[in-house]
């Protein structure tokens, strides 16, 4: 069973002073066409690197695939429903 995400509202800012969000988009299975995104804003970075097993350094700045194992976590953190035989899903980042 995968470890709760504590969810509360946050701005995250990486070392250098840039602020970035972080986003769950879904693209379409045949092609590759954005079909949706929600911001991620009631996740916190460290949750993110254990729900993805990426090292306490690591500022996820990367595009990282959702697999089973991490639908339930992320579920929690947003209204839209996760559906993986429908769609691929990433968590990424942007800079605001």
């Amino acid at each position: 069973m995968t470890d709760p995400i504590k969810v509360q509202t946050r701005s995250t800012s990486s070392p250098d002073s840039h602020s970035i969000i972080r986003v769950l988009r879904w693209y379409e299975k045949n092609g590759d066409r954005l079909v949706g995104e929600t911001v991620l804003n009631t996740i916190e970075l460290p949750d993110l690197q254990r729900l993805f097993q990426e090292a306490a350094d690591n500022l996820m700045v990367d595009s990282y695939p959702v697999s089973v194992a991490q639908v339930e976590p992320l579920q929690r953190a947003i209204p839209e429903v996760i559906d993986l035989s429908a769609y691929d899903y990433y968590v990424g980042c942007d800079a605001i």
